[in-house]
């Protein structure tokens, strides 16, 4: 091969690979991100897996949206819209830029909206499971909102087995039954352990949720159970639970049992009871 060829393949090879060694390390850093982030802050929550992510308020029952790493930023357009009339009523692209990541401390800038100028720094801490709590049985009732909430009841016992009751804004409606996967499985019983259920209160009620409230009721395998009705976006543990939960059984294959609904609790009841 002459000498002037080889030097242009070279040079080509070398402008393909100007990104190469970010590679590797994009792949670390996306590994070292995955998981659930929470902060002090009302809106500091951030739940990563894999390639999609879920920013700011999981109880509103949002979807996960992808996003891309470019170096040290993660990049996410975001769509919000009306899904039962299919009408997309805004899109922008959020911004983070990781400030740092060491072991399960994770610092965010992200970047405005309207103004990229403008910054909101977000220190944020890796949930983890507590080892204390080894789920039994685990029950999420919903309520109705001012908007598109999905209505619905699930009951995920120990071993696995659902029971899904879907009311409006669910892909499914009337009652259905199956079994979740060990791996999903594995991952309710691990967002179940996240939660400090003994430091809980029997009810949390504040505005700036949606209009939305749940009822979740968890029995341990010792037999101890918990029970508290909330609309509050402070209980970050239990949004998380209730939003991994609510999209893992919609994931799954269920079987239909009957299009008659029985909902145990009445939340719209409860709810002026303690107003």
């Amino acid at each position: 091969m002459k000498p002037i060829t080889t030097l242009f393949l070279l040079s080509l090879l070398s402008l393909l690979c100007v990104n190469c060694n970010d590679v590797p390390e994009q792949g670390k850093l996306l590994a070292k991100l995955q998981g659930d982030w929470v902060g002090k802050g009302e809106a500091a929550v951030l739940i990563i897996d894999q390639d999609k992510m879920v920013e700011s308020q999981p109880w509103l029952i949002k979807d996960f949206e992808p996003f891309r790493l470019q170096k040290e930023e993660l990049m996410m357009d975001s769509i919000r819209y009306r899904k039962t009339e299919g009408i997309k009523t805004y899109r922008f692209e959020i911004r983070y830029k990781v400030d740092y990541l060491v072991g399960d401390t994770l610092k965010l800038i992200k970047y405005g909206i309207a103004d990229p100028t403008q910054q909101e720094v977000l220190s944020l801490q890796r949930l983890k499971p507590l080892g204390q709590y080894e789920l039994k049985k685990l029950s999420i009732s919903s309520s109705p909102c001012h908007a598109a909430c999905p209505v619905f009841q699930i009951e995920i016992k120990g071993d696995g087995n659902i029971k899904f009751q879907g009311e409006s804004f669910n892909d499914r409606k009337g009652n259905y039954k199956g079994k979740l996967s060990a791996p999903a499985l594995d991952l309710i019983r691990m967002q179940v352990d996240k939660v400090d259920w003994k430091q809980l209160a029997e009810s949390y009620w504040e505005e700036g949720s949606g209009g939305q409230y749940f009822r979740v009721e968890m029995e341990d395998q010792l037999g101890q159970k918990y029970s508290l009705v909330t609309n509050s976006t402070q209980l970050k543990a239990l949004n998380i639970l209730i939003f991994r939960t609510f999209k893992l059984v919609a994931q799954h294959e269920l079987k239909k049992v009957t299009e008659a609904l029985s909902f145990s609790t009445d939340l719209t009841r409860e709810h002026k009871k303690q107003q």
